[in-house]
């Protein structure tokens, strides 16, 4: 297992009751859908080798939708957090994480990094809910 290589994550994911398919791939991209029983995230490895593997980052987002927080309270959330980042776009609340991938990784590192996502989702939906 490649941790480098998006299939593996794919993998990984399923150990974690979650399915990721396909859904688009480019030039040094390859993006996934990924189901959860939560919700839907999207997963993006960039700087991706000619096959679409190798890759040397990630970036897992999702959409919370439109919500009633300020950006004073995005702003001061975001300066809390080190890894989980939640801005405002087209009047959305995207939430977003992002790492460098090794070749060190082993198959409980990978996971550990889904968990951080699910931290991070649960962080700025607790702040999204208490500025309802």
């Amino acid at each position: 297992m490649s941790p480098r290589d998006p299939s593996s994550w794919i993998s990984i994911l399923a150990d974690m009751q979650a399915r990721a398919e396909l859904h688009s791939r480019d030039a040094g991209a390859v993006r996934l859908d990924v189901i959860t029983p939560g919700g839907i995230f999207g997963a993006e490895f960039l700087g991706c080798g000619e096959q679409g593997r190798e890759c040397r980052a990630a970036r897992f987002t999702a959409t919370l939708g439109e919500r009633p927080v300020s950006d004073e309270e995005l702003n001061t959330f975001n300066d809390q957090e080190v890894l989980c980042r939640a801005v405002r776009h087209e009047g959305k609340i995207d939430v977003r994480y992002g790492l460098l991938i090794s070749d060190q990784y082993l198959p409980a590192d990978m996971k550990a990094h889904v968990g951080v996502w699910q931290g991070c989702l649960t962080a700025v939906g607790q702040l999204v809910t208490r500025s309802d």
